[in-house]
């Protein structure tokens, strides 16, 4: 059966971010070795009006691939997991749960009018903190989020440098004087580590009170601290016993704090550094797109695997306001089954093409054997097996969106 087109008037040019932003608290570890899951927004700069895009990324494969679920929250404050099957939580004035990484979002709201500043998981399932940096509370639920009872006032101020060990009762931090401090029992006693001599050297010269990190690890005693060295290079340190000693582990490159984040995953040694930085194009350094980089080890981050994905607005299939200005003319013909790519600007190399539902999953992928330059047009014969339904076609210039149109298949 031939199928027919209809070309549904959307057209773009690619929407390129103008600056990012996703903080520490809006990473999560999910139940499954392998599995982050992240809040994101970001600041595109395209035509016809910029705005701001939305959504939650996720990963089951330390990585290597990622999957981007659109969302109506307008803000997120904190994210955290839980060691229950694929439920992991959102905070703004309530908490919300997610049984499926954050492609939906239970309706049940959990509004406990607790004043906090951080929100933190436990190393049970179940076991959710909310803590207040200003007056030393803290507060536990043991019932995913449902109820929180004051459990202690006596924690030292940490500017948010506070997490849960991998055994019951253990909190682990570092104070606004930067020591290292624990806790057997939920807070109600603590005491004080020194750190070795070079740990507690690069803290007490360090630039910043956000220059040092805490990062709480999966299994055993394990626990990591992070430190930028007044160079801007970032020392990994790993624990095995709650912080009585350390190891040295990687120094990475410079970044600035609030470009790096860490994360310990659900087995041992596993622990990842994520980067964000923005990526400008050198023909127009006014356009810029945002990188996500997710750095995954298994050797407690003596050495890294890195995986990189450029978050384009094309993430959001379906969902974005697209302009209808024309870059790049894709038209339908109905008699070949195929699409025909024509009308490449000046300038513009063409090298595939991607094809995908409204919910972002490719389902057809057509490499050019040789680029596709101005003057030049080509057929792109589709797969009898795509199904009646909406499509988005993207149109490739190496790692570069340049162009895009909505069209659907009727049979």
């Amino acid at each position: 059966m031939k199928k027919s087109f209809q070309i549904i008037l959307f057209f773009t040019v690619l929407l390129l971010f103008h600056s990012g932003l996703v903080e520490a608290q809006r990473i999560c570890r999910c139940s499954g070795s392998g599995q982050l899951t992240f809040f994101c927004e970001w600041f595109e700069a395209g035509f016809p009006n910029p705005g701001v895009n939305r959504g939650f990324i996720h990963t089951e494969d330390y990585g290597e691939t990622i999957s981007f679920y659109d969302t109506t929250f307008k803000y997120f404050s904190n994210l955290t997991g839980d060691r229950s099957i694929g439920l992991i939580y959102g905070v703004n004035s309530n908490i919300q749960r997610s049984y499926d990484n954050g492609a939906n979002w239970d309706t049940t709201l959990y509004n406990h009018n607790i004043s906090y500043t951080l929100f933190f998981e436990g190393n049970q399932a179940g076991e959710l903190f909310l803590f207040n940096d200003y007056d030393h509370n803290l507060y536990q639920s043991i019932d995913s989020g449902a109820s929180f009872q004051l459990i202690s006032s006596l924690v030292p101020h940490c500017n948010g440098r506070l997490v849960a060990g991998s055994q019951p009762g253990v909190l682990l931090g570092i104070d606004t004087s930067r020591r290292f401090f624990r806790s057997y029992d939920n807070g109600q006693t603590f005491e004080y580590i020194q750190f070795p001599d070079e740990i507690q050297n690069l803290v007490e010269n360090s630039y910043s009170n956000y220059a040092f990190t805490i990062t709480a690890g999966a299994v055993a005693e394990e626990v990591y601290v992070e430190v930028i060295k007044n160079n801007g290079e970032v020392n990994v340190y790993q624990s095995l016993d709650h912080g009585s000693t350390f190891s040295y582990k990687s120094t990475f490159p410079y970044y600035d704090y609030d470009q790096i984040k860490y994360i310990a995953g659900r087995e041992s040694n596993e622990f990842y550094a994520i980067r964000f930085e923005s990526v400008y194009y050198t023909y127009d350094p006014s356009i810029i797109t945002y990188d996500l980089q997710i750095w995954y080890s298994s050797d407690g981050g003596a050495t890294f695997n890195t995986y990189s994905h450029l978050l384009y607005n094309e993430l959001i299939a379906g969902e974005m306001p697209l302009p209808s200005v024309p870059s790049i003319s894709l038209s339908p013909n109905p008699a070949t089954d195929a699409v025909w790519l024509r009308d490449i600007p000046t300038g513009e190399v063409v090298t595939a093409i991607e094809i995908s539902n409204l919910s972002g999953q490719s389902v057809f992928n057509y490499n050019c054997k040789s680029a596709v330059l101005h003057g030049q047009s080509l057929q792109v014969n589709l797969p009898p097996t795509l199904a009646a339904g909406c499509y988005v076609v993207k149109v490739m210039g190496g790692n570069r969106v340049v162009g895009r149109e909505k069209f659907m298949i009727v049979k």
